[in-house]
């Protein structure tokens, strides 16, 4: 069987050797390297790198190389694009850094690499969420626990207005837009595993409602989770916190989490296609509601805004 990647990188080798640019850029500004990095060809990507590619240019929508590369889990080159100037601090359009974006997916060595050269755990995207938000609404459990455990820096801010606590580690009580903790995200989201976790880490009430006044038991009966419901049910019971009696709208649908479709901006829940609504504006064109909240009055920050249907 013929080596294919051996042959293609020796197409491109030759092609560059006969005067193709590795500068050019498709309509949404991807170059090569972005092309290379999205299809897996690695050694490509190396060529190119090696031959002046830049590993810092971004797409229309914030993304450089470095990011496609820890969104398919290819932590080789994503450590080559660090080494060679790649920045772990950059804000895509949506205003997530790199370890945000990798905290949603399922390379946890990614997130690993990230934290090990200095990505900050405590930076917060435009909503107002920050990497353990998006680990614990996506279900990624190994994440949680690592970004649990990391020891930041910035220990001399641990102060009231910080997001860490005083040993260091990020407050899991810290809130978005929405005054929703990670923990809210993993009750709505049916993550039993991470609920768990979060409940047994400490430092974060289940007493209290979020933004849209509502209790932690309430979207768990919301989303029919009986196993996120007994663990809140037997967290308040240890801790002598009360059980608000808060029953869901009985004719709400239960609303699985799918890491294949977009999500609601405000609640977290999957949105499915043809559903919802949109700001053409926040997020770069990209902030979504579900009906629900829709319907109940949630809006994007900006009231002039016209949200128009997905």
């Amino acid at each position: 069987m013929p080596d294919l990647s051996r042959k293609r990188t020796v197409t491109v080798k030759l092609l560059i050797k006969k005067g193709a640019s590795i500068k050019v850029t498709a309509e949404d500004r991807w170059t090569l390297l972005h092309f290379a990095l999205q299809n897996g060809h690695i050694e490509v990507a190396k060529l190119l790198i090696k031959k002046g590619a830049s590993v810092i240019i971004t797409d229309e929508d914030g993304w450089t190389p470095l990011h496609l590369a820890l969104e398919n889990g290819h932590i080789e080159m994503a450590n080559l694009f660090i080494e060679e100037g790649a920045d772990i601090a950059v804000i895509d359009k949506d205003g997530w850094t790199p370890l945000q974006s990798a905290s949603r997916n399922r390379h946890i060595e990614v997130v690993k690499l990230l934290i090990e050269k200095g990505a900050s755990v405590t930076v917060a995207a435009k909503n107002g969420r920050k990497s353990l938000h998006s680990a614990s609404q996506n279900g990624r459990i190994e994440v949680v626990k690592l970004l649990l455990t990391t020891l930041c820096v910035e220990t001399s801010k641990a102060d009231y207005h910080s997001p860490l606590l005083a040993d260091g580690r990020i407050d899991p009580s810290i809130t978005d837009w929405y005054h929703s903790t990670s923990l809210f995200a993993a009750v709505r989201n049916g993550h039993s595993e991470v609920v768990e976790l979060l409940l047994a880490a400490g430092g974060i009430t289940i007493e209290g409602q979020d933004g849209f006044g509502r209790s932690l038991f309430w979207w768990a009966r919301r989303t029919g989770n009986l196993r996120v419901l007994q663990l809140l049910v037997q967290h308040a019971e240890r801790a002598g916190s009360p059980i608000p009696d808060d029953p869901a709208p009985v004719n709400a649908t239960s609303i699985p989490f799918n890491h294949e479709t977009d999500w609601c901006d405000a609640c977290t829940l999957s949105i499915w296609e043809g559903c919802g609504y949109s700001c053409r504006v926040c997020g770069s064109g990209d902030f979504d509601l579900c009906v629900e909240c829709f319907d109940g009055g949630i809006r994007c920050r900006d009231n002039s805004h016209v949200l128009v249907p997905r």
